[in-house]
């Protein structure tokens, strides 16, 4: 794994949206020709992108909802 690894792995995101500048682009493209690990990093969420397109839309149960959005409140306050 290379240094810069988790760096790129915090901008898969906007990579795959194509949402960052041309050098980012370029630099991120580098990168994933030479990180194996970081190419199959990016084809794991790709397929996982893939699979959540085809499943049934299912209601999130009241408590889930809850924590999760507690979880996220807690974050937000962190950073």
């Amino acid at each position: 794994m290379q240094p810069d690894c988790l760096e790129m792995y915090r901008r898969m995101s906007d990579y795959l949206d194509r949402e960052c500048d041309e050098v980012t682009l370029a630099h991120i493209e580098r990168h994933l020709k030479e990180c194996k690990a970081c190419g199959d990093c990016l084809d794991s969420i790709r397929k996982t992108i893939e699979l959540a397109r085809v499943l049934p839309d299912e209601p999130i149960p009241d408590t889930v909802r809850n924590s999760l959005r507690r979880v996220l409140q807690e974050c937000r306050k962190r950073g």
